[in-house]
C-alpha cells in the first residue's frame, strides 16, 4: 500500500508549545490534573455526551453538510491536513469538523480553548504554503506581562513566575476562543453540581457494612436525592445524566431535558466553529487565502426552542420530538 506523502516532511516548523509532559514535576502534574473538568463519574459522562456535537457518519452520508467556501481542492486539502486529528489527516470537511468540535468541547469545559498556529518553511527560511493547528493541553495556557505562554514542568524551561515555569509563545501564532458569558455561566454552574454528585457516587459503598446498609441509610433514597440535586442544578444545561436524573419521570419531561441539552450543544458548536474560523482567518492573512467554513443540515438553537413550545402545546408527537432531540431524521 502506498504511503500518503507527508506535506511537512523536510520542512521546519515554528511550534514552541509542548504536547507531552514528564511526571517528574509533581506540583505541575497536580495542577494539570486539577484543570481537568471531565474527571469524575458524572463529569466524565457529561463530557462524553457534550462532545457529540454533530452526527456520526451514516453509511455514505455524513449526517450534515460542511463546506470551505472559497477553497479549491488544493487549498481544502491544505486545511484538512492542518486541523488536529488523532488518527491522521481528515478525509472530508465534515470529518474535520466532527473531530475538531469534539476535542474543542473538552477543552472548553475548563475555560477558553487555545490553539497554536505552526507555520512551515524550508531550510532556506522561506515561508512554505503549509501550517498546522495545535491545541494547548488544558490548564497550560496563560499570559505573563500580556505575552501568551504555556505553563510547563520545570525541566522544559528555566523561565518562571511565582514558582510556575513557562515557555513564551509567539503572540501572532496563538488564537483562543470561548463560550458566550451566559453559556459559560450555565456550564460552570452545572459542573459545580456534578462535582457534588461525583462526591456522593461512592457514599453508599462506604455506608454499607457486612450486614448491609448502615442503620438509617437508604440506598434508594440516596440515589433519588442525588438525582434530584443533579436535575435541579443542571436545568440550564438540560443534561439528563444518561437517564439517572430522569429515572421514573414521565416521558415528556425526559424529552424536554434532551431538547434543552441539544440546544446547549448547538450553542457550544457555534462558539467552536467561530473559533476555527478565526484561526483560518489568521492563517489566511499570512498565506494569502480567504475561506469561510459553512455548516448545513444542523438545527439552530431557535429550532429547539420551537420544539419545546410544541412539546408544551402538544402540537407535535412525542416520537417526532424524541427523534429530533436525538438528532435522528424524521420518519417518512
Amino acid at each position: 500500500m502506498r504511503r500518503r506523502p507527508d506535506r511537512f516532511e523536510g520542512l521546519a516548523g515554528t511550534r514552541r508549545s509542548v504536547a507531552w509532559f514528564n511526571d517528574a514535576d509533581e506540583a505541575f502534574m497536580r495542577r494539570l490534573a486539577s484543570a481537568d473538568s471531565g474527571s469524575g463519574f458524572y463529569r466524565h459522562m457529561f463530557a462524553e455526551d457534550l462532545s457529540h456535537l454533530v452526527p456520526y457518519d451514516r453509511g455514505s452520508r455524513e449526517g450534515f453538510g460542511a463546506e470551505l467556501r472559497g477553497a479549491d481542492d488544493r487549498l481544502e486539502r491544505l486545511i484538512l491536513d492542518a486541523i488536529p486529528m488523532d488518527y491522521g489527516p481528515a478525509r472530508t470537511v465534515q470529518d474535520a469538523v466532527r473531530h475538531f468540535s469534539s476535542t474543542s468541547s473538552r477543552h472548553l469545559l475548563s475555560g477558553p480553548a487555545a490553539l497554536e498556529i505552526e507555520y512551515f518553511h524550508d531550510q532556506a527560511g522561506e515561508m512554505a504554503q503549509a501550517f498546522r493547528l495545535h491545541f494547548l493541553p488544558q490548564g497550560t495556557f496563560g499570559r505573563v506581562n500580556g505575552v501568551p505562554v504555556q505553563w510547563v514542568p520545570v525541566s522544559e524551561s528555566p523561565l518562571s513566575r511565582r514558582g510556575r515555569h513557562y515557555i513564551r509563545l509567539q503572540p501572532d501564532h496563538v488564537t483562543t476562543f470561548d463560550l458566550p458569558k451566559d453559556v459559560r455561566r450555565d456550564l460552570r454552574g452545572g459542573l459545580r453540581a456534578l462535582v457534588v454528585a461525583d462526591r456522593h457516587q461512592f457514599a453508599p459503598t462506604s455506608l454499607l457494612g457486612p450486614s448491609g446498609a448502615s442503620r438509617g441509610f437508604s440506598v434508594t433514597d440516596h440515589r433519588e436525592m442525588v438525582a434530584a440535586y443533579g436535575r435541579a442544578h443542571t436545568r440550564a444545561l438540560g443534561w439528563d445524566g444518561r437517564g439517572l436524573f430522569t429515572e421514573a419521570m414521565y416521558e415528556p419531561y425526559a424529552i424536554y431535558r434532551r431538547l434543552r441539552f441539544a440546544r446547549f450543544q448547538s450553542l457550544v458548536l457555534k462558539s467552536i466553529v467561530g473559533g476555527l474560523q478565526e484561526a483560518l482567518d489568521r492563517v489566511g492573512n499570512v498565506l494569502g487565502f480567504d475561506v469561510e467554513l459553512e455548516l448545513s443540515g444542523l438545527p439552530e438553537p431557535g429550532d429547539f426552542d420551537r420544539a419545546v413550545d410544541d412539546l408544551r402545546m402538544g402540537s407535535r408527537s412525542l416520537l417526532s420530538l424524541s427523534r429530533f432531540s436525538l438528532g435522528l431524521p424524521a420518519q417518512e
